[in-house]
């Protein structure tokens, strides 16, 4: 299988590993106790962290599909790329953490932040790339987004 056909494969399988499909099948909320991380704690060095944690672990992933499907190191040509930034939804300061794959199209966006003693993260897939509006409820990720996190 050529390189060119086997990279969005390659993606959409290390997309599907990281857990981003879902409800309905582009969305995916998951909850788990906030532990140390308070409204206090979330903060830049905290954004930076996840930012790093995210790229770290799409990577992996991308790794891991290339050596399973057999691509030569050399085939292996995708990175993942991964900006992070605080975004305001009804009052409630969210990280908002878009994940993208170098030669290709597939799009994560995760939005997290707390809810009763959680941390909250909506993820969103794109396998076209679409950026999502997280902030408008007439998008589906923004709809969903809006539900978890709007009182």
């Amino acid at each position: 299988m050529s390189t060119r056909v086997l990279l969005p494969v390659l993606l959409l399988t290390a997309v599907a590993v990281a857990g981003c499909g879902g409800d309905p099948p582009n969305i995916k909320l998951t909850q788990e106790p906030a532990g140390e991380l308070t409204a206090a704690t979330l903060d830049s060095e905290w954004l930076d962290r996840l930012v790093a944690w995210t790229r770290d672990a799409a990577q992996e992933r991308l790794d891991g599909s290339y050596a399973a499907n057999g691509v030569p190191p050399e085939g292996r040509t995708a990175t993942a790329r991964v900006e992070g930034r605080f975004i305001d939804v009804a009052g409630e300061r969210l990280a908002l953490i878009d994940l993208a794959y170098s030669g290709s199209p597939v799009r994560v966006t995760r939005v997290v932040g707390l809810r009763d003693g959680l941390r909250v993260t909506v993820s969103c897939t794109a396998p076209d790339g679409r950026p999502f509006d997280v902030t408008d409820p007439s998008d589906d990720c923004g709809r969903k987004v809006a539900e978890v996190f709007a009182d």
